[in-house]
């Protein structure tokens, strides 16, 4: 299932490019939008519940999107951004 949440992240992704790519110090309208979108998206997936171990509120999906997007250009990552996102929700949530 996480192989779900990296399409998911992907389309997302490619759908508001550049947002989540953005420097992370950079937050704007558009951050807000992709997030929302990505929460959405993934929120409407049939086994959410049951991939990330319960079915997360939308508001802290959205900020917990936003963060993991802060920390993921705060520092040399070995992975690919939507690998990172969908990974650490697996762990977070």
């Amino acid at each position: 299932m996480i192989d779900d949440l990296i399409d998911v992240l992907t389309t997302v992704s490619t759908e508001h490019s550049p947002a989540p790519k953005q420097n992370a110090k950079r937050a704007s309208a558009a951050d807000d939008a992709w997030a929302m979108h990505a929460a959405d998206i993934l929120l409407s997936m049939k086994d959410v519940a049951g991939v990330l171990g319960s079915t997360p509120d939308r508001t802290a999906l959205i900020r917990l999107l936003l963060k993991l997007n802060s920390e993921y250009f705060s520092e040399p990552q070995s992975q690919s951004w939507e690998k990172f996102i969908a990974g650490s929700l697996m762990d977070i949530v």
